[in-house]
């Protein structure tokens, strides 16, 4: 993807770029896109981690399900993303526990983590999520008790 999503258009609102064969990483410019309300990137052929996206204050959505090979875990930054009310991250190679600064996401309806390699037990934040009306968790390690 080309590197002029953050500096050329500020003024980008949604960005609908599934279901295409794109690759290479996502660009960390989206993470500049200030007035960004939807990112929706899955089933493409990314690769690497997800970028720093934690300053995207009006994002209220984001979907990256099967977006290729993304690995790694999932950002504590994404926690900051106050008006975040769908969050997309299932059928990726994403590793390590389920952050829980998850929990600060009070206008979140829909989470969806399944098909991962997450690890560990569902944090005791994810109780602070009353707005939350689909959860999915599985097709991943997860253990422990349910908070």
């Amino acid at each position: 993807l080309p590197t002029f999503f953050g500096s050329s258009l500020p003024r980008l609102q949604y960005v609908y770029l599934q279901l295409n064969e794109i690759t290479g990483t996502i660009p960390a410019e989206f993470g500049s896109l200030t007035q960004l309300k939807e990112l929706k990137l899955g089933f493409n052929k990314f690769v690497g981690s997800i970028p720093e996206l934690g300053s995207l204050s009006q994002l209220e959505l984001l979907s990256l399900a099967d977006a290729g090979t993304i690995n790694g875990t999932i950002p504590d930054s994404l926690g900051n993303l106050e008006k975040l009310s769908e969050l997309h991250l299932q059928w990726n190679r994403l590793t390590g526990p389920i952050p829980p600064l998850l929990g600060a996401l009070t206008s979140l309806k829909e989470l969806t983590l399944s098909a991962n390699s997450l690890t560990g037990s569902v944090p005791q934040t994810v109780g602070n999520l009353t707005k939350l009306q689909k959860l999915h968790l599985e097709f991943n390690s997860l253990d422990g008790t349910l908070p």
